[in-house]
């Protein structure tokens, strides 16, 4: 009983870690897209200034 339990916890552990790296990931291929697709506002002043 103490075996099953104790694989059973385990497995949960990684289930766990599987989604914060997955949110992880998530989150920095998100970022890097924006930072990507937005113009930099350095761009934007220049390209305003006569």
């Amino acid at each position: 009983m103490s075996r099953h339990r104790k694989q059973r916890s385990s497995g949960g552990y990684r289930l766990v870690l599987a989604g914060v790296a997955a949110a992880v990931v998530i989150a920095f291929v998100l970022n890097l897209a924006l930072s990507r697709l937005n113009p930099q506002p350095a761009d934007e002043q220049t390209a305003y200034v006569p």
